[in-house]
């Protein structure tokens, strides 16, 4: 057999390492230390346990969750369904909660995007939050066409299960909640405040409408609209102006604009 080119013998130690079965076998030298196989093993092996550490890296509370074992079954399946398709090992595990929820594991897959939602909030550019002065300085006039603009560092989340206790608990190496599952799905907030610091909290259903409103870019007067399910119109816009100065205490927006 003809030494294949460099670039030829790469493609075929790629494939070989994310899907086996390959035909380098030939090429490689064996001897009484190692066959040719074994040495071809340890780079494969090496490579799953690498990309098994960075899920538990990534997933540190579904791991305590699932347990050693079961993280290892998950994580292997997941291997083998999404081989790694990016430069970076950041990004490897994003498929990971709807890849449980495929798999019908409703609590891991919750747990796993609570998960990866922090790791967005973490890695979220730093941006400025916007002062309340700002606000304070509009002209009343100029507030229904106000449209306010979310900090990059904000993710919302929609979750039946007591995923957030989990997840205290795991980081705080205490024992586990027992899982529970509410009969409607409550919403969350994560985002970085403006000290750095990661926070999550739940909204009820109205402050929840709003925020989903106001951040999809629509105008204070259609968020004062929709309070409208909850509140009295006259009280409609008083009521979102309280919204407004939690979200700005708890540093949410970077911004507004004008329509």
């Amino acid at each position: 057999m003809s030494a294949p080119r460099l670039a030829q013998l790469q493609r075929r130690f790629q494939a070989q390492i994310l899907r086996g079965g390959g035909d380098l076998q030939a090429l490689v030298h064996g001897d009484a230390g190692a066959a040719a196989e074994v040495r071809l093993a340890v780079y494969t092996q090496a490579y799953r346990l690498r990309l098994l550490e960075v899920l538990g890296n990534d997933y540190p509370a579904l791991r305590r969750l699932l347990g050693k074992a079961g993280f290892e079954r998950a994580g292997k399946a997941y291997i083998d369904a999404h081989p790694s398709d990016t430069p970076s090992v950041r990004w490897f595990g994003r498929h990971l909660p709807s890849f449980l929820e495929q798999r019908a594991e409703p609590l891991a897959a919750e747990l796993a995007r609570f998960e990866w939602c922090k790791g967005l909030v973490f890695d979220a550019p730093d941006e400025a939050p916007l002062a309340l002065s700002v606000v304070a300085a509009l002209a009343a006039a100029q507030w229904p066409a106000m449209c306010l603009l979310p900090r990059a560092c904000v993710q919302r989340l929609e979750l039946h299960w007591n995923v957030p206790a989990l997840f205290q608990a795991a980081a705080g190496g205490r024992r586990l909640p027992r899982p529970r599952r509410a009969a409607a799905a409550v919403h969350w907030l994560l985002w970085r405040d403006g000290a750095g610091d990661i926070r999550w909290r739940s909204l009820r259903d109205d402050e929840a409408a709003a925020w989903d409103l106001a951040a999809r870019g629509s105008p204070f007067a259609a968020v004062c609209e929709r309070l409208c399910q909850w509140v009295e119109a006259d009280s409609a816009p008083l009521h979102a102006a309280g919204l407004l100065k939690g979200w700005l205490a708890d540093a949410l927006l970077a911004g507004l604009e004008q329509t």
